[in-house]
């Protein structure tokens, strides 16, 4: 029988969570080439980490709910969360899961870009 002792459990745990931060660093370098162009790689790891930290404050930590939260983070800035009122009213909604509370956000954002651009 396999048995796996606590210290492997969290070897295994920090190795999924560099390599997550690690995809996140790639995704906004792509994404955001530009602005991400002047950022070192252990700035963006902090700013990934703090983003981590922020969506798990709002009960955010699947995955993919998290990369959302942070290419949001990526687009209307790092503290979007408490800065803009639609995304703090979003976030703030307990009875939301948090797919649905990525979603809103999604397509606010969305409807403010594509308002944005009629203007």
């Amino acid at each position: 029988m396999l048995v796996i002792q606590t210290n492997q459990w969290a070897a295994l745990e920090q190795s999924s969570f560099n390599r997550f931060v690690n995809t996140m660093i790639a995704v906004l370098r792509r994404r955001f080439a530009e602005e991400s162009s002047a950022a070192t790689d252990e700035q963006l790891r902090e700013f990934v980490e703090s983003q981590i930290e922020r969506a798990a404050a709002y009960d955010i930590s699947d995955r993919q709910c998290v990369r959302a939260f942070i290419e949001i983070a990526g687009s209307y800035g790092r503290n979007f969360d408490v800065q803009l009122d639609w995304a703090r009213a979003i976030l703030n909604r307990r009875i939301l899961s948090q797919r649905a509370k990525i979603d809103w956000l999604e397509e606010y954002a969305m409807f403010l870009g594509l308002r944005n651009e009629q203007l």
